[in-house]
C-alpha cells in the first residue's frame, strides 16, 4: 500500500545521505526500486526482482545523537518494506545474482573456459595420490607431469616407477620439475629416473641453476599432471612424502588440497604446458624442444557469454529455504545448497595461468575481482601469507563493506618460519579492518583455495605472496558452480574449528624484539 508521508520523507532524506554500505543489516544492501514503482505495488513479494533499473539504499553505519535514532528508525522502516525474512533473503540473492552474472562475464573474457566438467575435490593426501596413480596407470596416449618439488623417496619412487611402466606400454611421458624446489636430493644418482629417461621420456629440470643468475628468479610452481588430454589434475601437491598419507606410504605432514578434472577443461592444461616449455627452453616453438607436447586445445574457449543455467535457474528462487544453516547464512539457501543450482552438463570451469614475465596475469586479475566483487562472504586459504599490495586492498575494502573476510593460514607447524614472521606483521592492519584471520595447528598447511560467495570457487597453486603474484609460473582453476563451493567451504569451517584464531590482544602482546623480527622478515621478504 501507500507510503505513510513521513516515513516518505525520512526515506527521501536518507537516500540524499548516501555513504558506505553496511552488510551486517539483514536486508545485506539490497537493491530497491523507486518510491513510485513501489506505491504502484499492493504485493511486495512480487516486487523484488533482478532489474537494471535500480539505485541503492545505503545508509550511514554509525551516526551519533538525535541523527542516528532517525537513521535508524529509517532503516527499519525500509526493512519492513520487504516483509519477512524470507523475502528479505530473497533480494539478497537476487542482489548476489546480478552482480555475479556481470561479473561472470568479465571474467569468461579472458579464456580458458568450458563447461561439461566433472569436478573432484581431494582434500586427503592419501585418496589423491591414489587417484592420480589409478590415472597414470590407466594412461593410453600420453602423461604430462609436472611439479615444482620432485624427491626420490618413497613416493618419488612409486611415481617414476608408474611412469616407466607407462613408457613400456608405448604411453609419451614428459615429466618437468623446478630445479630449486628439488635441489634436496640429486637427481642424477636415482636409477629410476635414469631409467626413464633411457626408456624415450623427456625429462627436463626447469632453469637449472647453472643457467645463469638472470634465470635463477623464474621459477616453475605449477603442479600439474595431464593424462591422455581428458583428465588433468592441478593444486598444490608436490611429489614428496610429506604431502601424501600414511596409508600410502607417506608422512602426512602436509594438509592440502588437489582437485580432479575430466572433460574439455583438461585440454585447457595442454596449453598451460606448451607455456611451461616454451619457459624452458626459451622457444616459442615447441615442436623443436625435442619434448612431447600435448595437443592444443580442439575447442577455442570462447566461453564469452553466460550461460542461463550456469548458476542452476535464472530466476533466483528461494531453494531450500526449509534448510535452517548458520555456518551459510542468506546465499547459501539458493546458492549453496548441495542440489541446487548445479548444471546437469557439469562444472563450469576456467583454467589460469600466471606468466608474468610474458605479462600473462589471468590469474592474479580473476583472484583480485573476486575478492573485489564480494559481496557476502570470502573464505581465503594460503599457506604463506603475504599478500601484495592489490590484494591486501581488495581484501580490506571488501571488508569495510561488510563482507565476512577470513583467512586460514599456518600455524607455528610452519615449513617456512620467515615468511609466517612477516606474514604477522601485516596481521595487525587486517584485523583493524575486520578481517578474521586463523593459524590452522594439526599440520603444516599447504592447500591454496578461495571460495566467494558460495558461488565461485578457486584452487590452484598461486600463494597469497610476492614470489605467486611478481615471479613464478602459476596455475589454477575457478570453478563457478554452487555444489563444489559450498563443498570448500565446508572443508574450509572444517579447518577453521581446529585452528587458533588471532586477535588484536595477540599481536599487541608480542614483544620488541619479536616485533623488530617481525618488521625485518617483511622488509626481507617485500624485496
Amino acid at each position: 500500500g501507500n507510503l505513510m508521508p513521513s516515513i516518505r520523507r525520512e526515506f527521501a532524506r536518507a537516500l540524499r545521505r548516501t555513504v558506505t554500505p553496511r552488510a551486517n543489516l539483514a536486508l545485506a544492501s539490497p537493491t530497491i526500486e523507486t518510491l513510485s514503482q513501489l506505491e504502484g505495488k499492493r504485493d511486495l513479494e512480487t516486487s523484488i526482482k533482478p532489474s537494471s533499473v535500480l539505485f541503492k539504499c545505503q545508509l550511514r553505519p554509525h551516526v551519533r545523537g538525535w541523527g542516528g535514532e532517525r537513521v535508524r528508525i529509517t532503516r527499519k522502516s525500509i526493512l519492513n518494506l520487504f516483509g519477512s525474512e524470507e523475502i528479505r533473503r530473497k533480494a539478497a540473492s537476487s542482489r548476489t545474482w546480478d552482480r555475479w552474472a556481470g561479473l561472470a562475464r568479465v571474467l569468461l573474457r579472458s579464456g580458458g573456459a568450458s563447461t561439461g566438467n566433472k569436478v573432484t575435490i581431494l582434500n586427503c593426501g592419501d585418496k589423491a595420490f591414489s587417484t592420480m596413480w589409478d590415472a597414470i596407470d590407466n594412461a593410453r596416449e600420453s602423461i604430462h607431469m609436472e611439479t615444482y618439488i620432485l624427491r626420490m623417496d618413497n613416493v618419488g619412487q612409486k611415481t617414476l616407477k608408474r611412469l616407466l611402466k607407462a613408457r613400456s606400454r608405448g604411453v609419451q611421458i614428459s615429466l618437468m620439475y623446478d630445479s630449486v624446489g628439488s635441489t634436496s636430493l640429486p637427481m642424477f644418482l636415482s636409477q629410476t629416473l635414469s631409467a626413464l629417461r633411457k626408456g624415450g621420456a623427456r625429462v627436463v629440470e626447469f632453469n637449472p641453476l647453472i643457467s645463469g643468475p638472470h634465470r635463477f628468479f623464474r621459477r616453475n610452481h605449477r603442479k600439474i599432471l595431464l593424462v591422455d588430454g581428458t583428465v588433468a589434475f592441478c593444486g598444490g601437491m608436490n611429489i614428496a612424502d610429506e604431502y601424501c598419507g600414511i596409508r600410502m606410504g607417506g608422512t602426512g605432514r602436509f594438509h592440502d588440497t588437489h582437485v580432479r578434472i575430466e572433460g574439455p577443461a583438461a585440454l585447457d592444461f595442454a596449453k598451460v604446458v606448451r607455456d611451461s616449455i616454451r619457459e624452458a627452453f626459451w622457444s616459442k616453438d615447441c615442436e623443436n624442444s625435442g619434448i612431447y607436447t600435448p595437443p592444443s586445445p580442439f575447442h577455442t574457449s570462447k566461453l564469452r557469454n553466460l550461460d542461463p543455467g550456469l548458476f542452476g535457474s535464472q530466476d533466483p528462487k528461494f531453494i531450500g529455504s526449509q534448510q535452517k544453516s548458520d555456518e551459510f547464512p542468506l546465499i547459501s539457501p539458493y546458492f549453496g545448497h548441495a542440489e541446487a543450482g548445479v548444471q546437469k552438463e557439469g562444472v563450469c570451469v576456467q583454467v589460469l595461468a600466471a606468466n608474468s614475465w610474458r605479462n600473462q596475469r589471468q590469474l592474479q586479475r580473476s583472484v583480485r575481482m573476486t575478492i573485489q566483487y564480494a559481496t557476502t562472504r570470502c573464505f581465503i586459504t594460503s599457506p604463506y601469507f603475504l599478500p601484495p599490495p592489490s590484494l591486501l586492498r581488495a581484501m580490506i575494502q571488501a571488508s569495510k563493506r561488510g563482507v565476512d573476510v577470513r583467512v586460514l593460514t599456518c600455524g607455528e607447524n610452519c615449513d617456512v618460519p620467515g615468511v609466517q614472521a612477516a606474514s604477522r606483521y601485516i596481521y595487525s592492519k587486517l584485523l583493524h579492518y575486520g578481517v578474521r584471520i586463523f593459524e590452522y595447528q594439526p599440520a603444516t598447511l599447504h592447500s591454496k583455495a578461495v571460495c566467494v560467495d558460495s558461488i565461485y570457487s578457486f584452487v590452484g597453486s598461486f600463494n597469497f605472496d610476492r614470489w605467486s603474484y611478481h615471479r613464478n609460473l602459476e596455475v589454477g582453476m575457478g570453478m563457478l558452480d554452487a555444489k563444489v563451493t559450498h563443498e570448500l567451504e565446508a572443508e574450509f569451517l572444517k579447518n577453521v574449528a581446529m585452528s587458533r584464531e588471532i586477535t588484536l590482544a595477540d599481536i599487541q602482546r608480542a614483544s620488541i624484539i619479536e616485533r623488530a623480527k617481525r618488521f625485518l622478515c617483511y622488509i626481507v621478504a617485500s624485496v
